[in-house]
C-alpha cells in the first residue's frame, strides 16, 4: 500500500510544482542539475545560467523522472491486484 500512496503523491507533488514553475519550468535546463554525463548536442550557457530560480529549473526533471514511480517495482495495477487478493481474497 504505502508503494502504491508515495509514487502517486510524489507524481502529484511534481505536477503541482511544475503548475507553480510555469513557463520557466518548460525550459530545457539539465545544467541545473548536471546529470550524469554530456549530453549529445546540448551546449550548456558558459556563465551556467539558470532561468527562474534553481527549483523552476528542476521541476521538470523531477516531472519526468517520477513519471517511472508507478512502474518500477511493479507496477500500480499489479500491486492493487496482489492487494486485493491478499486482504479481500478474490
Amino acid at each position: 500500500m504505502l508503494k502504491i500512496l508515495t509514487t502517486e503523491l510524489s507524481q502529484t507533488l511534481t505536477e503541482l510544482s511544475m503548475e507553480a514553475a510555469g513557463p520557466r519550468g518548460r525550459a530545457y535546463q539539465p545544467h541545473a542539475t548536471r546529470p550524469g554525463g554530456p549530453i549529445a548536442e546540448y551546449e550548456p550557457p558558459p556563465d551556467d545560467y539558470v532561468s527562474g530560480q534553481p527549483w523552476q529549473a528542476v521541476a521538470p526533471l523531477r516531472y519526468f523522472n517520477d513519471r517511472a514511480g508507478s512502474i518500477y517495482a511493479g507496477s500500480n495495477e499489479i500491486q492493487r491486484n496482489i492487494l486485493a487478493k491478499a486482504a479481500l481474497g478474490l
